[in-house]
Order: structure tokens, then C-alpha cells, then sequence
């Protein structure tokens, strides 16, 4: 495993490995490897408003304000994601009140539900999954629980 020093980021492997993950050799002579460690940069991002920040290579993945350091020459892709609005959720409720009309779907917290409810409603386990569990224009409803049934009451409402 290599471990940047201070000021510095680890960019990859050269020789018997490659990339920047774990390396791993398998002796069975002289074998040699380069661990490359680049100057590393701190990029910071402020934000004003509601929404949040992620970047890809992973690293930031903030809502105020965050830092993160990256490899010289490292490209970071920022994201930028702005909550829900209210009409945003009603024409969400008047598509799937429709999709759920024309295909017979009962609405239940196991048929009708955000990845945020997945885990809990049908334990099947989540990975790296974001849904809705806050909405800034009702900050009532807090958790996937609570948007998810607000969703299905708004769905329900319509058929």
C-alpha cells in the first residue's frame, strides 16, 4: 500500500503493476515496482443555496462547503445537484399515478418506492444510491420514509 506524504498524492504504480489500486506480485525473481507520488492540490468549492457537490474522481461530496486534494494534473468532474422543487413533485406524482393506472400497479411501500426505501422495504441491500428523504420546499417531511409515503398519498389521490 503506498501512503502520500504531506503536500503530495499518489498518482499509480509503474512496473510490475499498473493503476492505482492495490498492487499485488507474485514473486518468482527480481521484480521491480515504482510507486509515482505527485504534488497534490487542495480544490475547495463553496456554495450558497440549497443542493449539493460531488466530484468525480470521488472526493467532494459536500453541501456548504468542502475540500479535497487531488494529484497534479488529476481532472475532477463536478456535479452539481439542486433539490426537488414543488412542481417537480406534483407532475413526479401525476407520471407515476398514470404509469401506475395504465399498468394495474396497486400503490404500496413495496411497489411504488424511491431507491431510498429499498433497502428497508424489500431488503435488498444499497449501494451509492441517493434518493429523496428531504424536500427543500417541506421540511416536515424528513427521511425516505415519510417523502415516500407523502409520494404515494399524492399518487393515490389521483387514481
Amino acid at each position: 500500500m503506498a501512503s502520500a506524504a504531506a503536500g503530495s498524492a499518489f498518482a499509480g504504480w509503474g512496473g510490475a503493476c499498473a493503476g492505482t489500486g492495490a498492487c499485488t506480485v507474485t514473486m518468482s525473481g527480481d521484480t521491480a515496482v515504482t510507486a509515482t507520488f505527485s504534488p497534490a492540490y487542495t480544490l475547495t468549492v463553496s456554495k450558497s443555496g440549497t443542493g449539493t457537490v460531488t466530484s468525480a474522481p470521488a472526493g467532494i461530496s459536500c453541501g456548504s462547503s468542502c475540500t479535497a486534494i487531488y494529484a497534479s494534473g488529476a481532472a475532477v468532474a463536478l456535479t452539481a445537484s439542486a433539490p426537488m422543487t414543488a412542481i417537480q413533485w406534483v407532475v413526479l406524482a401525476d407520471v407515476l399515478a398514470d404509469l401506475c393506472r395504465r399498468y394495474g400497479i396497486p400503490v404500496t411501500a413495496k411497489t411504488v418506492l424511491s431507491h431510498a426505501e429499498v433497502q428497508t422495504n424489500l431488503g435488498l441491500k444499497q449501494r451509492g444510491k441517493w434518493d429523496v428523504a428531504r424536500l427543500a420546499f417541506d421540511p416536515s417531511l424528513v427521511g425516505a420514509k415519510a417523502c415516500g409515503d407523502a409520494m404515494r398519498a399524492a399518487i393515490a389521490a389521483k387514481l
